[in-house]
């Protein structure tokens, strides 16, 4: 599998698809689109309500609206809400107007429990299935709560720190390696490959999907002792899917590559993009908000050793992350820079032609999107963690 395919000759039929939207060529039996231009007219242009109609979190009073450590939320086919609450190890179910129903989980190691939850996805209609970076165990849950059976992910000898990323309607996982930081590392950037595998819903590889560039990631040395942290402004490797089809960008180009679950590259979807320089003003506010983010002295501590050190790119990544909606269009979210709190994504369709841009209201964590709204997560002026349910506007057909 090759890490980067470009093209630049040999192509095939070329062929403009709408009013200098985008053009769609072949090459190789590889479908390149290129995006120019927006899809969306004016008035046909996606929206996001400005007021959330669920909103779930609160300050103090009933501890079950209390959230600490939302990672993840899904909205089941009823309207109920699943917070992932991994600062009480716990499923917390919501009915569709935000109302407490109940709990599952606690902190532990067996049946039903965890120690460090850190994904949520539905599958196979109102599943649920988590994982624990603790023992790379995987659970599987009930609509209604019930915990229904546990597997751990063993890669046979294979990459080691696997995480999945997505999961299959039947329960099988797109997974990606991590890496294993050990003393006697060397100091500064590292981007190792990331190895994309899909496990069978029993934890068995059933396909390899190929290598690609992982995330950039920075090391500091102090003695014996090493802290591992992303690189400030750099490219994060982001992975999607839906039906038979994965998405995967790795953030060197506005580029995302489709493929088939055997790894084949079926599409490059791509969008005219000009790089943003890094600047002294950006690297200055950049430093302040992670000094400000820091809690407590120790924190400050191996912040500043961090930023003393960090080696900057020249450019800002084109985009950080991507999600597909429960109709198959790619959202692919458009890079921040310290300081933006309104965050803007890119819609394309599923044919990979661009329809247009969007904003969510200030500060919101995309968690998902359906038909007519979205699912997110945000921290207040309070530093309040919620989630809630905005609605999705759609006038034009898109």
């Amino acid at each position: 599998m090759l890490l980067h395919v470009a093209f630049a000759a040999a192509c095939g039929g070329e062929t403009k698809a709408g009013a200098g939207a985008a053009v769609v060529r072949d090459s190789a039996g590889i479908q390149i689109v290129e995006n120019v231009s927006a899809k969306w007219k004016e008035n046909d242009a996606w929206k996001v309500g400005d007021t959330a109609t669920v909103d779930i979190g609160e300050a103090e009073g009933d501890t079950s609206y209390q959230l600490f450590r939302v990672f993840a939320a899904v909205r089941l086919s009823d309207g109920r809400i699943v917070v992932a609450n991994a600062g009480t190890h716990q499923l917390r179910f919501y009915d569709r107007d935000g109302r407490y129903l109940f709990s599952t989980g606690r902190k532990g190691g067996g049946p039903g429990e965890f120690e460090n939850l850190v994904r949520l996805f539905r599958f196979g209609g109102d599943s649920l299935l988590t994982f624990d970076y603790s023992g790379s165990r995987v659970s599987v849950f009930s609509p209604d709560g019930k915990f229904a059976r546990s597997f751990a992910i063993s890669s046979g000898g294979g990459p080691n720190f696997l995480v999945p990323d997505a999961v299959f309607p039947d329960g099988s996982l797109l997974m990606q390696s991590g890496r294993s930081f050990m003393s006697g590392i060397r100091e500064g950037i590292h981007r190792d490959s990331a190895l994309f595998v899909i496990f069978a819903a029993r934890g068995v590889v059933r396909d390899t999907v190929g290598s690609f560039p992982g995330s950039e990631m920075f090391v500091v040395t102090e003695g014996q002792s090493m802290s591992v942290t992303s690189r400030t402004f750099g490219r994060n490797t982001a992975a999607a899917i839906h039906g038979d089809r994965i998405y995967i960008g790795s953030g060197d180009s506005y580029e995302i590559g489709v493929y088939a679950l055997d790894g084949t590259l079926k599409q490059l979807v791509r969008k005219r993009h000009n790089s943003v320089n890094v600047t002294a003003e950006d690297i200055e506010r950049s430093e302040q908000e992670q000094l400000e983010s820091a809690t407590d002295e120790n924190w400050k501590r191996v912040t500043r050793r961090f930023l003393e050190k960090m080696e900057y790119p020249k450019t800002m990544p084109p985009y950080y992350n991507i999600l597909v909606d429960v109709s198959g269009n790619l959202w692919v979210s458009e890079y921040g820079k310290a300081g933006d709190e309104q965050p803007r994504w890119t819609v394309f369709r599923a044919d990979g032609q661009m329809l247009g841009s969007i904003t969510t209201p200030k500060g919101l964590r995309l968690m998902e999107v359906g038909a007519d709204f979205i699912l997110g997560g945000w921290t207040d002026d309070a530093d309040i963690e919620h989630v809630g349910v905005f609605p999705l506007v759609k006038p034009g057909s898109g």
